[in-house]
């Protein structure tokens, strides 16, 4: 991982964009677990490029030699919950 920063975009609603760097000549396959539901690939300006497909246990991803790529994770919106009078 390269970097991490907490996004937010008026149409998709905050995440945490997540940076990853393959440091070798050869591919990679990496494994990207936490709180989150859905993950979308974004370029370098954080522009949508494509939804990636979660599986059982977090977000596997293939790294191609020297690549570089930005994901951002999101988990749904918790409803309010309702006030106590």
């Amino acid at each position: 991982m390269s970097g991490i920063r907490r996004v937010t975009d008026p149409e998709h609603g905050p995440g945490t964009e997540v940076r990853l760097a393959a440091l070798r000549d050869t591919a990679s396959t990496v494994r990207v677990t936490g709180a989150f539901t859905e993950a979308t690939t974004v370029d370098l300006l954080g522009r949508p490029i494509a939804a990636e497909p979660m599986a059982e246990g977090g977000l596997p991803l293939v790294l191609g030699p020297w690549a570089i790529r930005t994901v951002v994770l999101r988990q749904p919106p918790t409803p309010p919950t309702p006030r106590k009078l």
